[in-house]
């Protein structure tokens, strides 16, 4: 990771629990990660 300082972009990635688990997904699950745009350099 880089050494960023400053402010920067925030995005919010939504995955749908099916997208990541399949059939073994609970229903109506899902994961957001919140990441800071120098995380996805």
């Amino acid at each position: 990771m880089s050494d960023h300082t400053g402010t920067q972009p925030m995005y919010a990635v939504w995955f749908d629990g099916l997208e990541l688990w399949g059939d073994h997904a609970e229903a109506n699950s899902s994961v957001v990660l919140d990441m800071w745009e120098a995380y996805l350099q």
